[in-house]
């Protein structure tokens, strides 16, 4: 790609963002979609592509695009996890303005104008973009709470939204001066979702203003496999272990008798289970689900809650390990402090 005009370097700049590993077909699909969406007039942009160790034909993948008014740029980051991807992808980031999508999504035409223009306008430093499922994917079983899995944002209040998704999301390039990553040990490659999430919390904690834009939208086009029931099942796991992790390393929390919560929550999954042997219209029902994410939080929590801290209460940069991130004396009640058994 050419270099920026002189006009063009007077221009905001806009980075859109999508971090990728081993989905080049669907990759393909996503920047196509972006060759043909239409750029604000005054905003210069440039789309990064961040392969994420991918051991398919993605940089061919990448060549082979042409996005017309924009600049592409093809970057490797071979330490797998998307939190790492996305840092990488910001610190190659040229634009005042940071955009997220995910390597699965279409973007409406006038997406990107409708998802920037509160940050332009300066009425925003973070803007949650709309994400709908792909119609040939929606189920008449699915549940609010389903679609949220999805990535989503059905269940996110547009006057106040209290988080991005990371599959369509945009924040001022000053929001890094505060919260200069997303932590590693979460998100897909870690332990599989929550990097957006904390990064929201981390957002508002900083006194960031977050701003919906509903009408800037993409279309998601998941794997069809997501919608197995096992898989239904390992995504409760993982954001149960996500909630674990949150609640310790950031919020500081200290959950009154785990393994009390533990053993209901499991009473809850048996139950659970039983009832959906005689239902055979839907492959997890949301009681089920929740049961299963709350029993996998308490596990997790019973695992981290002696690990020193990684952030300061609420903070926005992760601590570097030291005595100074240990949990204060006193903190952990000496009725919880033994060390966890391997399973509850």
């Amino acid at each position: 790609m050419a270099a920026a005009t002189s006009a063009e370097s007077q221009m905001p700049r806009a980075s859109i963002i999508i971090c990728t590993r081993d989905r080049a077909d669907s990759l393909r699909r996503t920047l196509a979609s972006l060759g043909r969406i239409d750029r604000p007039a005054g905003l210069s942009v440039e789309v990064i592509v961040v392969d994420n160790a991918s051991r398919d034909d993605t940089a061919e993948a990448v060549r082979q695009a042409s996005l017309c008014d924009a600049r592409l740029k093809y970057v490797s980051e071979p330490a797998t996890g998307q939190s790492r991807a996305r840092n990488r992808g910001m610190a190659a980031a040229d634009g005042d303005i940071i955009v997220f999508i995910d390597d699965d999504v279409i973007p409406a035409m006038d997406w990107l104008g409708k998802l920037c223009a509160p940050i332009l306008r300066d009425e925003a430093d973070a803007v949650a973009g709309c994400v709908r499922l792909a119609p040939h994917l929606i189920e008449p079983w699915m549940s609010a709470s389903h679609r949220d899995w999805l990535a989503d944002t059905c269940s996110i209040d547009a006057a106040i939204p209290s988080r991005m998704v990371g599959a369509n999301m945009a924040f001022s390039r000053v929001v890094l001066d505060r919260i200069p990553a997303f932590d590693v040990e979460l998100g897909p490659g870690a332990l599989g979702f929550g990097d957006d999430t904390l990064f929201s919390l981390q957002t508002r904690a900083a006194g960031f203003r977050i701003v919906s834009a509903f009408d800037a939208v993409v279309e998601h086009h998941f794997m069809a496999d997501r919608l197995a029931a096992d898989n239904w099942v390992r995504t409760a796991r993982k954001l149960g272990q996500v909630d674990a992790y949150i609640s310790h390393h950031w919020d500081h929390d200290v959950w009154p008798r785990p393994r009390r919560g533990i053993c209901s929550s499991l009473l809850k999954v048996a139950r659970c289970r039983l009832g959906q042997l005689s239902r055979k219209d839907t492959p997890a029902t949301p009681e089920l689900l929740s049961a299963v994410r709350s029993f996998h939080a308490g596990c997790h929590y019973l695992r981290v809650r002696n690990e020193p801290w990684n952030y300061e209460k609420r903070g926005l940069v992760k601590l570097t390990p030291g005595p100074a991130m240990a949990p204060r004396a006193g903190m952990i009640p000496a009725e919880y402090s033994a060390n966890p058994p391997s399973k509850a």
